[in-house]
Protein backbone atom coordinates (compact mmCIF):
# COMPACT_ATOMS: atom_id res chain seq x y z
CA UNK A 1 0.00 0.00 0.00
CA UNK A 2 2.65 2.59 0.98
CA UNK A 3 4.70 1.63 -2.52
CA UNK A 4 1.55 2.04 -4.40
CA UNK A 5 0.98 5.73 -2.57
CA UNK A 6 5.17 6.36 -3.11
CA UNK A 7 5.43 5.13 -6.61
CA UNK A 8 1.84 5.06 -8.24
CA UNK A 9 1.79 1.88 -9.88
CA UNK A 10 -1.32 -0.28 -9.73
CA UNK A 11 0.27 -3.41 -10.08
CA UNK A 12 1.63 -2.08 -6.12
CA UNK A 13 -2.36 -1.73 -5.30
CA UNK A 14 -3.15 -5.78 -6.99
CA UNK A 15 -0.27 -7.12 -4.76
CA UNK A 16 -1.95 -5.46 -1.94
CA UNK A 17 -5.55 -6.54 -2.70
CA UNK A 18 -4.57 -10.53 -3.14
CA UNK A 19 -2.84 -10.38 0.12
CA UNK A 20 -6.32 -8.69 1.61
CA UNK A 21 -7.60 -11.92 0.28
CA UNK A 22 -5.52 -13.82 1.74
CA UNK A 23 -5.68 -12.58 4.87
CA UNK A 24 -9.92 -12.15 4.80
CA UNK A 25 -9.44 -16.12 4.55
CA UNK A 26 -7.78 -16.60 8.15
CA UNK A 27 -7.76 -13.71 11.28
CA UNK A 28 -11.20 -11.35 11.01
CA UNK A 29 -9.45 -8.92 13.23
CA UNK A 30 -6.12 -8.90 11.12
CA UNK A 31 -8.18 -8.35 8.05
CA UNK A 32 -10.56 -5.55 9.83
CA UNK A 33 -7.42 -3.73 10.91
CA UNK A 34 -6.33 -4.08 7.45
CA UNK A 35 -9.19 -2.62 5.90
CA UNK A 36 -9.15 0.40 8.28
CA UNK A 37 -4.95 0.65 7.23
CA UNK A 38 -6.42 0.27 3.53
CA UNK A 39 -8.77 2.83 3.52
CA UNK A 40 -6.38 5.17 5.13
CA UNK A 41 -4.34 4.55 1.98
CA UNK A 42 -7.22 5.13 -0.66
CA UNK A 43 -8.66 7.63 1.25
CA UNK A 44 -4.95 9.68 0.82
CA UNK A 45 -4.74 8.47 -3.00
CA UNK A 46 -7.77 10.20 -3.81
CA UNK A 47 -6.82 13.43 -2.29
CA UNK A 48 -3.34 13.22 -3.17
CA UNK A 49 -3.12 11.47 -6.81
CA UNK A 50 -5.24 11.93 -9.80
CA UNK A 51 -8.78 10.93 -9.45
CA UNK A 52 -9.00 8.66 -12.65
CA UNK A 53 -5.47 6.63 -11.10
CA UNK A 54 -7.36 5.92 -7.85
CA UNK A 55 -10.10 4.90 -9.06
CA UNK A 56 -8.05 2.00 -11.06
CA UNK A 57 -6.18 1.62 -8.34
CA UNK A 58 -9.00 0.70 -5.85
CA UNK A 59 -11.13 -1.22 -8.51
CA UNK A 60 -7.61 -3.19 -8.77
CA UNK A 61 -7.58 -3.52 -5.36
CA UNK A 62 -11.29 -5.16 -4.64
CA UNK A 63 -10.96 -7.53 -7.42
CA UNK A 64 -7.61 -8.78 -6.63
CA UNK A 65 -9.07 -9.33 -3.40
CA UNK A 66 -11.74 -11.62 -4.47
CA UNK A 67 -9.21 -13.89 -5.99
CA UNK A 68 -8.41 -15.88 -3.22
CA UNK A 69 -12.17 -16.76 -1.91
CA UNK A 70 -12.40 -18.00 -5.83
CA UNK A 71 -9.55 -20.12 -5.58
CA UNK A 72 -10.69 -21.47 -2.70
CA UNK A 73 -14.27 -21.88 -3.22
CA UNK A 74 -13.65 -23.73 -6.59
CA UNK A 75 -11.17 -26.17 -4.20
CA UNK A 76 -13.49 -27.03 -1.77
CA UNK A 77 -16.38 -27.52 -4.41
CA UNK A 78 -14.05 -30.50 -5.29
CA UNK A 79 -15.40 -32.18 -2.19
CA UNK A 80 -18.34 -30.60 -0.84
CA UNK A 81 -21.58 -28.94 -2.19
CA UNK A 82 -21.57 -25.23 -3.36
CA UNK A 83 -23.31 -23.90 0.17
CA UNK A 84 -20.98 -26.12 2.20
CA UNK A 85 -18.06 -24.58 -0.25
CA UNK A 86 -19.34 -20.97 0.51
CA UNK A 87 -19.06 -21.72 4.74
CA UNK A 88 -16.13 -23.00 4.00
CA UNK A 89 -14.49 -19.85 2.49
CA UNK A 90 -15.96 -17.96 5.35
CA UNK A 91 -15.85 -19.90 8.62
CA UNK A 92 -13.50 -17.50 9.88
CA UNK A 93 -16.22 -14.96 10.21
CA UNK A 94 -18.88 -17.56 11.61
CA UNK A 95 -17.90 -16.46 15.22
CA UNK A 96 -18.50 -12.73 14.76
CA UNK A 97 -22.35 -13.52 14.15
CA UNK A 98 -22.95 -15.73 17.12
CA UNK A 99 -23.10 -12.71 19.32
CA UNK A 100 -23.60 -14.08 22.75
CA UNK A 101 -19.63 -15.10 22.82
CA UNK A 102 -19.31 -11.75 23.42
CA UNK A 103 -21.03 -12.27 26.81
CA UNK A 104 -18.84 -15.31 27.84
CA UNK A 105 -16.43 -14.13 30.95
CA UNK A 106 -13.71 -14.73 29.17
CA UNK A 107 -14.04 -12.35 26.35
CA UNK A 108 -15.47 -10.19 29.05
CA UNK A 109 -11.82 -10.22 30.71
CA UNK A 110 -9.83 -10.35 27.25
CA UNK A 111 -11.99 -7.29 26.09
CA UNK A 112 -11.26 -5.14 29.59
CA UNK A 113 -15.59 -5.70 30.10
CA UNK A 114 -15.16 -6.52 33.12
CA UNK A 115 -13.62 -3.39 34.64
CA UNK A 116 -13.61 -1.00 31.82
CA UNK A 117 -13.23 1.88 33.66
CA UNK A 118 -10.47 1.28 36.17
CA UNK A 119 -8.42 0.56 32.45
CA UNK A 120 -9.51 3.71 31.01
CA UNK A 121 -8.02 5.34 34.27
CA UNK A 122 -5.07 3.68 33.87
CA UNK A 123 -4.37 4.42 30.34
CA UNK A 124 -5.19 8.21 30.88
CA UNK A 125 -2.49 7.76 34.09
CA UNK A 126 0.03 5.96 32.16
CA UNK A 127 -0.23 8.88 29.40
CA UNK A 128 -0.26 11.78 31.27
CA UNK A 129 2.81 10.30 33.04
CA UNK A 130 4.74 9.68 29.62
CA UNK A 131 3.82 12.46 28.22
CA UNK A 132 4.56 14.87 31.19
CA UNK A 133 8.01 12.98 31.09
CA UNK A 134 8.59 13.85 27.66
CA UNK A 135 7.66 17.60 28.01
CA UNK A 136 10.17 17.90 30.91
CA UNK A 137 13.00 16.54 28.70
CA UNK A 138 12.14 18.32 25.87
CA UNK A 139 12.56 21.41 27.80
CA UNK A 140 15.96 20.25 29.57
CA UNK A 141 17.38 19.55 25.77
CA UNK A 142 16.19 23.05 24.44
CA UNK A 143 18.93 24.82 23.38
CA UNK A 144 17.67 27.47 25.51
CA UNK A 145 19.12 25.64 28.85
CA UNK A 146 22.10 25.16 27.18
CA UNK A 147 23.58 28.55 28.66
CA UNK A 148 22.96 26.98 32.05
CA UNK A 149 24.50 23.89 31.80
CA UNK A 150 27.76 25.21 30.33
CA UNK A 151 29.10 25.50 34.06
CA UNK A 152 29.20 21.42 34.06
CA UNK A 153 32.60 20.50 33.61
CA UNK A 154 33.39 18.27 31.69
CA UNK A 155 30.60 18.77 28.94
CA UNK A 156 30.45 15.01 27.97
CA UNK A 157 28.99 14.73 32.02
CA UNK A 158 26.08 16.39 30.90
CA UNK A 159 24.03 13.72 28.91
CA UNK A 160 24.95 11.02 31.74
CA UNK A 161 23.20 13.68 34.69
CA UNK A 162 20.63 14.54 33.04
CA UNK A 163 19.54 11.10 32.06
CA UNK A 164 19.92 9.08 34.78
CA UNK A 165 16.95 9.88 37.10
CA UNK A 166 15.14 8.88 34.21
CA UNK A 167 16.66 5.44 33.92
CA UNK A 168 16.88 4.92 37.74
CA UNK A 169 13.10 5.53 37.16
CA UNK A 170 12.47 2.90 34.37
CA UNK A 171 14.66 0.17 36.22
CA UNK A 172 12.04 1.01 39.24
CA UNK A 173 8.69 0.92 37.15
CA UNK A 174 6.91 -2.03 36.41
CA UNK A 175 6.89 -2.61 32.34
CA UNK A 176 4.77 -5.55 32.88
CA UNK A 177 1.96 -2.92 32.22
CA UNK A 178 3.27 -0.66 29.36
CA UNK A 179 1.09 -1.63 27.12
CA UNK A 180 -1.71 0.35 28.61
CA UNK A 181 -0.93 3.88 27.10
CA UNK A 182 -0.68 2.33 23.60
CA UNK A 183 -3.64 3.09 22.17
CA UNK A 184 -3.29 7.12 23.05
CA UNK A 185 0.56 6.96 21.72
CA UNK A 186 -0.45 5.35 18.83
CA UNK A 187 -3.07 8.33 17.84
CA UNK A 188 -0.39 10.53 18.85
CA UNK A 189 1.77 9.37 16.29
CA UNK A 190 -0.78 9.32 13.65
CA UNK A 191 -1.21 12.72 14.53
CA UNK A 192 2.09 13.79 14.38
CA UNK A 193 2.94 11.45 11.08
CA UNK A 194 -1.06 12.95 9.43
CA UNK A 195 0.72 16.28 10.11
CA UNK A 196 3.46 15.75 7.96
CA UNK A 197 1.41 13.94 5.20
CA UNK A 198 -0.17 17.69 4.57
CA UNK A 199 3.31 18.64 3.83
CA UNK A 200 5.06 17.76 -0.01
CA UNK A 201 8.33 17.68 1.48
CA UNK A 202 7.58 15.38 4.15
CA UNK A 203 5.00 13.14 3.00
CA UNK A 204 6.31 10.34 1.13
CA UNK A 205 8.88 9.32 4.59
CA UNK A 206 5.59 9.23 6.31
CA UNK A 207 3.07 6.77 4.31
CA UNK A 208 4.30 3.86 5.24
CA UNK A 209 4.88 4.70 9.49
CA UNK A 210 1.24 6.08 9.32
CA UNK A 211 -0.41 2.96 7.48
CA UNK A 212 1.70 0.98 9.86
CA UNK A 213 0.32 2.82 13.32
CA UNK A 214 -2.85 2.52 11.97
CA UNK A 215 -3.03 -0.88 11.41
CA UNK A 216 -1.52 -1.37 14.80
CA UNK A 217 -4.28 0.82 16.35
CA UNK A 218 -7.26 -1.53 14.20
CA UNK A 219 -5.23 -4.39 15.88
CA UNK A 220 -5.91 -2.67 19.23
CA UNK A 221 -9.35 -2.55 18.95
CA UNK A 222 -9.87 -6.27 19.62
CA UNK A 223 -7.78 -5.96 23.01
CA UNK A 224 -10.66 -3.14 24.40
CA UNK A 225 -9.76 -1.33 27.08
CA UNK A 226 -7.44 -4.03 28.39
CA UNK A 227 -4.27 -3.27 26.06
CA UNK A 228 -1.50 -5.23 27.23
CA UNK A 229 2.18 -6.87 26.02
CA UNK A 230 1.76 -10.18 27.75
CA UNK A 231 -1.05 -13.14 27.61
CA UNK A 232 -3.78 -13.49 25.36
CA UNK A 233 -3.26 -10.86 22.40
CA UNK A 234 -0.25 -9.80 22.68
CA UNK A 235 0.68 -10.23 18.83
CA UNK A 236 -2.30 -8.04 18.87
CA UNK A 237 -0.42 -5.51 20.36
CA UNK A 238 3.10 -5.95 18.70
CA UNK A 239 2.68 -3.22 15.93
CA UNK A 240 1.39 -0.90 18.37
CA UNK A 241 4.56 -1.30 20.29
CA UNK A 242 6.97 -1.20 17.42
CA UNK A 243 4.89 2.41 16.49
CA UNK A 244 5.29 3.74 19.93
CA UNK A 245 9.32 2.69 19.86
CA UNK A 246 8.73 4.58 16.77
CA UNK A 247 7.54 7.06 18.15
CA UNK A 248 10.43 7.84 20.66
CA UNK A 249 13.37 6.86 19.12
CA UNK A 250 12.57 9.43 15.77
CA UNK A 251 9.17 10.55 15.20
CA UNK A 252 9.48 13.07 17.95
CA UNK A 253 12.68 14.08 18.73
CA UNK A 254 12.73 15.08 14.98
CA UNK A 255 9.42 17.21 15.59
CA UNK A 256 10.62 18.54 18.71
CA UNK A 257 14.06 19.44 16.91
CA UNK A 258 12.13 21.07 14.40
CA UNK A 259 9.37 23.12 16.79
CA UNK A 260 10.94 23.66 19.92
CA UNK A 261 14.66 23.28 19.23
CA UNK A 262 15.28 20.66 20.99
CA UNK A 263 18.71 18.73 21.34
CA UNK A 264 16.82 15.50 18.52
CA UNK A 265 20.35 13.59 19.38
CA UNK A 266 19.98 13.98 23.77
CA UNK A 267 16.48 13.86 23.42
CA UNK A 268 16.65 10.48 21.26
CA UNK A 269 19.91 8.76 23.27
CA UNK A 270 17.51 9.26 26.17
CA UNK A 271 14.60 7.48 24.79
CA UNK A 272 16.78 4.57 23.62
CA UNK A 273 18.71 3.99 27.00
CA UNK A 274 14.80 4.06 28.84
CA UNK A 275 13.49 1.62 26.12
CA UNK A 276 16.59 -0.56 26.81
CA UNK A 277 16.07 -0.44 30.34
CA UNK A 278 12.65 -1.36 29.46
CA UNK A 279 13.41 -4.35 26.88
CA UNK A 280 15.92 -5.64 29.60
CA UNK A 281 13.33 -6.33 32.22
CA UNK A 282 10.70 -8.08 29.74
CA UNK A 283 13.25 -9.80 28.86
CA UNK A 284 14.30 -11.08 32.13
CA UNK A 285 11.20 -11.72 32.58
CA UNK A 286 10.66 -14.05 30.15
CA UNK A 287 13.55 -15.81 31.07
CA UNK A 288 11.84 -16.62 34.44
CA UNK A 289 9.47 -18.47 32.68
CA UNK A 290 11.64 -20.09 30.45
CA UNK A 291 13.90 -21.57 33.58
CA UNK A 292 11.03 -23.10 34.84
CA UNK A 293 11.06 -25.12 31.91
CA UNK A 294 12.86 -27.96 32.46
CA UNK A 295 10.72 -31.09 32.05
CA UNK A 296 10.54 -32.62 28.53
CA UNK A 297 7.76 -34.24 27.26
CA UNK A 298 7.55 -36.23 23.88
CA UNK A 299 10.79 -37.71 22.51
CA UNK A 300 13.36 -37.23 19.84
CA UNK A 301 11.76 -34.82 17.32
CA UNK A 302 8.92 -34.12 19.28
CA UNK A 303 10.75 -33.17 22.49
CA UNK A 304 9.00 -30.06 24.09
CA UNK A 305 10.15 -28.28 27.25
CA UNK A 306 7.81 -27.50 30.08
CA UNK A 307 6.84 -26.42 33.16
CA UNK A 308 8.43 -28.47 36.65
CA UNK A 309 5.83 -30.29 38.53
CA UNK A 310 6.22 -28.06 41.16
CA UNK A 311 4.57 -24.84 38.52
CA UNK A 312 2.32 -27.80 36.82
CA UNK A 313 1.65 -30.85 38.71
CA UNK A 314 -0.48 -31.71 36.37
CA UNK A 315 2.45 -32.43 33.97
CA UNK A 316 3.65 -35.62 35.70
CA UNK A 317 0.34 -37.06 34.80
CA UNK A 318 0.33 -36.54 31.30
CA UNK A 319 3.44 -37.81 31.17
CA UNK A 320 2.66 -41.51 32.14
CA UNK A 321 -0.55 -41.50 30.79
CA UNK A 322 1.21 -40.99 27.24
CA UNK A 323 3.67 -43.73 28.37
CA UNK A 324 0.17 -46.15 29.01
CA UNK A 325 -1.29 -45.38 25.85
CA UNK A 326 1.94 -46.33 23.81
CA UNK A 327 2.08 -49.25 25.47
CA UNK A 328 -1.91 -49.95 25.94
CA UNK A 329 -3.27 -48.48 22.94
CA UNK A 330 -3.06 -50.28 19.43
CA UNK A 331 -1.32 -48.01 17.02
CA UNK A 332 -4.10 -48.11 14.42
CA UNK A 333 -6.86 -47.41 17.33
CA UNK A 334 -8.71 -43.85 17.09
CA UNK A 335 -8.68 -41.48 20.17
CA UNK A 336 -10.26 -38.03 21.06
CA UNK A 337 -9.44 -35.77 24.48
CA UNK A 338 -11.46 -33.53 25.80
CA UNK A 339 -12.36 -30.90 26.64
CA UNK A 340 -8.90 -30.05 24.46
CA UNK A 341 -5.23 -31.69 24.08
CA UNK A 342 -4.64 -32.51 20.59
CA UNK A 343 -1.01 -32.02 21.45
CA UNK A 344 -1.71 -35.89 23.37
CA UNK A 345 -3.50 -37.09 19.52
CA UNK A 346 -0.07 -35.95 18.19
CA UNK A 347 2.64 -37.27 20.57
CA UNK A 348 0.98 -40.64 20.78
CA UNK A 349 0.29 -40.93 16.88
CA UNK A 350 -3.32 -41.84 17.13
CA UNK A 351 -5.81 -40.00 15.22
CA UNK A 352 -9.37 -38.31 16.84
CA UNK A 353 -12.31 -39.31 14.18
CA UNK A 354 -14.62 -36.64 15.63
CA UNK A 355 -14.40 -33.13 13.58
CA UNK A 356 -14.73 -31.33 17.02
CA UNK A 357 -11.33 -31.02 18.61
CA UNK A 358 -11.70 -28.01 21.25
CA UNK A 359 -14.65 -28.74 23.99
CA UNK A 360 -14.43 -24.74 25.34
CA UNK A 361 -17.43 -22.56 25.85
CA UNK A 362 -16.88 -20.55 23.26
CA UNK A 363 -16.56 -22.79 20.19
CA UNK A 364 -19.66 -24.67 21.73
CA UNK A 365 -21.19 -21.68 21.44
CA UNK A 366 -20.50 -20.94 17.96
CA UNK A 367 -21.61 -24.88 16.48
CA UNK A 368 -23.65 -25.60 19.06
CA UNK A 369 -23.16 -28.06 21.76
CA UNK A 370 -26.48 -30.55 20.60
CA UNK A 371 -24.37 -30.50 16.86
CA UNK A 372 -21.12 -31.23 18.43
CA UNK A 373 -22.62 -34.37 20.44
CA UNK A 374 -24.24 -35.45 17.88
CA UNK A 375 -20.88 -35.43 15.53
CA UNK A 376 -19.24 -37.05 18.36
CA UNK A 377 -21.26 -39.75 18.70
CA UNK A 378 -21.53 -40.65 15.28
CA UNK A 379 -17.50 -40.32 14.99
CA UNK A 380 -17.14 -42.06 18.32
CA UNK A 381 -13.26 -42.93 18.96
CA UNK A 382 -12.21 -46.05 20.40
CA UNK A 383 -10.71 -44.33 23.37
CA UNK A 384 -11.36 -40.98 25.12
CA UNK A 385 -9.07 -38.75 27.22
CA UNK A 386 -10.93 -36.91 30.19
CA UNK A 387 -8.99 -34.33 31.44
CA UNK A 388 -9.57 -32.35 34.60
CA UNK A 389 -9.00 -28.94 32.98
CA UNK A 390 -10.62 -26.35 34.84
CA UNK A 391 -12.07 -23.74 32.83
CA UNK A 392 -13.27 -21.33 35.19
CA UNK A 393 -11.74 -18.42 33.08
CA UNK A 394 -14.94 -19.41 31.01
CA UNK A 395 -17.34 -18.74 33.48
CA UNK A 396 -17.64 -22.63 34.06
CA UNK A 397 -15.78 -25.30 36.09
CA UNK A 398 -14.88 -29.00 34.77
CA UNK A 399 -15.93 -30.14 31.91
CA UNK A 400 -19.06 -32.79 32.59
CA UNK A 401 -20.68 -30.69 35.43
CA UNK A 402 -22.09 -28.39 34.02
CA UNK A 403 -25.04 -28.08 32.01
CA UNK A 404 -23.90 -25.86 29.25
CA UNK A 405 -20.46 -27.70 29.34
CA UNK A 406 -20.54 -31.06 28.62
CA UNK A 407 -23.06 -32.64 30.65
CA UNK A 408 -24.93 -34.44 28.31
CA UNK A 409 -21.51 -36.16 26.26
CA UNK A 410 -20.49 -36.88 29.80
CA UNK A 411 -23.48 -39.18 30.49
CA UNK A 412 -23.36 -40.70 26.82
CA UNK A 413 -19.73 -41.20 27.05
CA UNK A 414 -20.41 -43.00 30.35
CA UNK A 415 -22.84 -45.11 29.07
CA UNK A 416 -20.74 -46.58 26.14
CA UNK A 417 -16.94 -46.74 27.81
CA UNK A 418 -14.95 -48.33 30.17
CA UNK A 419 -12.75 -46.61 32.32
CA UNK A 420 -9.67 -48.28 31.71
CA UNK A 421 -6.81 -45.99 33.14
CA UNK A 422 -7.24 -44.15 36.45
CA UNK A 423 -5.21 -41.41 36.94
CA UNK A 424 -5.48 -40.97 40.58
CA UNK A 425 -1.69 -42.33 41.58
CA UNK A 426 -3.71 -44.37 44.72
CA UNK A 427 -5.53 -46.12 41.20
CA UNK A 428 -9.21 -45.32 43.22
CA UNK A 429 -11.81 -44.75 40.76
CA UNK A 430 -13.29 -40.74 41.69
CA UNK A 431 -16.15 -40.72 44.00
CA UNK A 432 -18.83 -38.47 44.59
CA UNK A 433 -16.78 -36.13 46.98
CA UNK A 434 -13.83 -36.12 44.68
CA UNK A 435 -15.03 -36.47 40.92
CA UNK A 436 -11.76 -34.19 39.54
CA UNK A 437 -9.24 -36.66 39.72
CA UNK A 438 -6.66 -35.14 37.15
CA UNK A 439 -6.88 -37.73 34.03
CA UNK A 440 -8.94 -41.01 32.95
CA UNK A 441 -8.61 -42.95 29.64
CA UNK A 442 -12.18 -44.58 28.93
CA UNK A 443 -12.37 -47.52 25.93
CA UNK A 444 -14.95 -48.28 23.78
CA UNK A 445 -17.21 -51.30 25.01
CA UNK A 446 -18.08 -53.75 22.16
CA UNK A 447 -21.03 -53.93 20.65
CA UNK A 448 -23.58 -56.36 22.13
CA UNK A 449 -23.02 -59.65 21.50
CA UNK A 450 -19.60 -59.39 20.97
CA UNK A 451 -16.43 -59.58 23.19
Amino acid sequence: LSSWMEKERIQFALAAGLGAGLVFLTKPEIFLALTVCAGMAFGMGFNYKPTGFAVKSLAAFLLAGLVPLLVFFASFLRVEAWQASACSVISAWTPLWHTPITQDPYYQWCLGLDTPFIYLKQMRYHYIFIAGVSAIYALVFGRAMERWLKWVKPSWLVMPLLAAPLVVLAIVLSWDDCGRSLPLLGLSACGLLAMNCRNDATRTAAIFPLLWNVFGLGLLAKLGFFTRISHYGFALAMPAFAGAVYLFVWLLPKVLEQKCQVRFHLFRATACLVLLTGFVHLFLRSESYYRQKNVSVGRGGDKIMAYEPSVDPFLGRVEVALSWIQTNVPSNATLAVLPEGTMINYLSRHVNPSPCLVWVPPVMAVFGQTNMNAAFENNSPDYVVIIARNSSEFGVGYFGYYRRYGTELKKWIDGHYDRVYPADPTGKPPSGNNPFFGLQILKRRPPAGKD
